[in-house]
């Protein structure tokens, strides 16, 4: 038989041990329980159901907030059109997201600041565009057409901002092209 001290470090032991397997498992259902809300945000946010895409775009870095940013893909796209950002573009572009409540220091505003700075990789517009050939079979068609007389009108926005000269050339060809495109976006 065991002597008491001994069956109390025995038990202290298991106590301990058991304590440890406790936190792990605590561990790994408090991340469960963040990827769930996180998922749930992201669902509301996005107007997605389904939960495989929602869990990708999660996996891909990309929340609520993110996913905002992601909004405005098009309007970078139109204000590099023509190789540059002018200051016009970006002044109306971060006024854009200021309406959307993206605050400086968000990631949503640090990533779209990153556009203006820097073009983003064409194969962003190509995913943005394939998104939005996914959202259409997702999103209620009142509102996938709101999104889509935003999302085309904020475009033209940008695309006017820079101007030309006294009204004439104030949308580039370089700019026209680029704002079908995203019309035929939401076409697909």
């Amino acid at each position: 038989m065991m002597n008491e001290p001994l069956r109390q470090q025995a038990r202290a032991l298991e106590n301990q041990f058991f304590s440890q397997v406790d936190q792990k498992l605590l561990a790994d259902l408090r991340k469960q329980l963040e990827t769930v809300t996180k998922r749930e945000v992201l669902a509301r946010v996005a107007n997605i159901k389904d939960q495989d895409v929602l869990d990708q775009l999660l996996e891909f870095g990309i929340d609520a907030e993110t996913f905002t940013a992601l909004m405005f893909v098009p309007l970078a796209a139109v204000a590099w059109a023509d190789g540059n950002v002018d200051a016009q573009e970006r002044d109306a572009i971060l006024a854009v997201a200021r309406q959307a409540n993206m605050q400086p220091g968000g990631l949503g505003y640090e990533l779209l600041s990153s556009w203006l700075t820097a073009p983003p990789a064409e194969s962003l517009f190509d995913a943005w565009k394939s998104y939005v050939s996914s959202l259409k079979k997702e999103m209620n068609p009142e509102w996938f057409d709101k999104l889509k007389a935003e999302v085309l009108n904020d475009a033209e926005e940008i695309a006017v901002a820079s101007g030309g000269v006294l009204g004439i050339g104030r949308i580039s060809a370089a700019e026209k092209k680029k704002l079908a495109e995203l019309a035929s976006a939401f076409e697909d």
